[in-house]
């Protein structure tokens, strides 16, 4: 029940009680409760109900503060962290943990914790600790370094944004309420579009203008054409972060939209191939903003150890790395690129890359015992 004033809910509240023991309905008063905004008199009840400072209705807290769901999105949060820290034992143990993580994930995470995101404003700050939390899922997924860039993560996931999903969340609320059959909540919604100083209308109105669409082309679109045009929304953002990457000079070339890589598995091969296609290998070159040490460990040419140069040029490697995956034709980019991202024998390169990394790790730590 909703009122305006104290006296306005104690006189609904009567009419309430009165007419349900007409019934022979009885208000259970242990089991409700009272929320008053911006209460000056501190009250304490109301007709014999408890007043609290929230409520939780429909499966959502609201607190009587001005940010009404700020416990709300608290929670959705802490939930994410949890549910994120558990990921591991989910797929510590299972056949293939990109598929199964990738469903743990999407599946059973995201509509319990992104349940209500609609109806709720969410700050930047609170999206990208979201984000941040779900960067460490597909961190861990993938077997992702802490350098290894998010973009290229979601994009061989095939994830988008969680400021899409809630923007997505936000604009089929709208559209379900104007399209719908009940009158109540169609005057609420035009009210509230109607006051332009309404937290929820004008965060509305800012995403609907970031991905370029009408509050009218919402009601006329169906969800698909809208998750579409998100969709694209989605993936110019993530062409940007592409391209503001050096390091990504190659995947940008040869990657041409965010979609689920297959060929991933369990093995230690399908880890070091994700860290090759992300240019995130743990080579020397990965050094030069700490201690400096960026040349090759193995061999005695004096050049950094950076992609190039462990698929391509080290001579140490020479017996492990195989000639006709990597053609002299070719400008190294253009070999290195067409190694990593055509996907005919992905699992020989697989074992090459393996192969080699193991040579390099044995190699190094000879060096070190003498």
């Amino acid at each position: 029940m909703l009122a305006n004033s104290i006296p306005e809910a104690e006189e609904n509240l009567k009419l309430l009680i009165e007419i349900s023991k007409k019934f022979g309905l009885e208000i259970n008063k242990e089991k409700s409760n009272v929320l008053i905004f911006n209460d000056k008199e501190k009250t304490q009840e109301i007709c014999g109900i408890k007043v609290t400072d929230n409520i939780k209705y429909l499966g959502i807290t609201i607190i009587n503060k001005k940010d009404l769901f700020k416990k709300q999105k608290e929670n959705m949060i802490e939930k994410a962290q949890k549910l994120a820290n558990m990921t591991f034992n989910i797929i510590e143990k299972c056949c293939n943990k990109v598929l199964i993580g990738k469903t743990y994930w999407k599946s059973l995470v995201l509509p319990s914790v992104l349940y209500g995101a609609g109806v709720i404003n969410f700050t930047n700050a609170e999206i990208q600790k979201l984000q941040i939390i779900e960067n460490s899922v597909y961190r861990k997924i993938l077997g992702g370094r802490k350098d290894t860039p998010v973009s290229a993560m979601r994009s061989e996931i095939g994830a988008s944004l969680m400021k899409t999903r809630i923007i997505e969340s936000k604009i089929n609320l709208s559209k379900n309420i104007s399209t719908g059959k009940n009158k109540l909540l169609k005057d609420i919604l035009r009210k509230t579009k109607a006051d332009k100083k309404n937290r929820w209308t004008i965060t509305l109105d800012k995403y609907l203008e970031e991905i370029n669409i009408t509050s009218i082309e919402t009601e006329k679109l169906n969800k698909k054409e809208i998750k579409d045009r998100l969709r694209r929304w989605d993936s110019e953002n993530w062409r940007k972060e592409i391209e503001s990457k050096s390091s990504l000079n190659i995947y940008r070339y040869w990657k041409k939209e965010i979609k689920e890589e297959t060929f991933y598995d369990n093995r230690w091969s399908s880890k070091l191939l994700f860290l090759a296609r992300t240019n995130s290998l743990p080579l020397n070159i990965r050094n030069r903003h700490t201690n400096g040490k960026v040349h090759c460990n193995i061999c005695d040419m004096n050049v950094n150890e950076d992609l190039e140069h462990f698929l391509i040029d080290c001579p140490k490697l020479e017996n492990e790395r195989c000639q006709k995956y990597i053609e002299e034709k070719d400008v190294k980019d253009d070999a290195i690129g067409k190694f990593l991202f055509e996907v005919s024998n992905i699992e020989e390169k697989k074992e090459m890359i393996q192969k080699m990394w193991k040579k390099r790790k044995s190699l190094i730590q000879e060096m070190d015992d003498l």
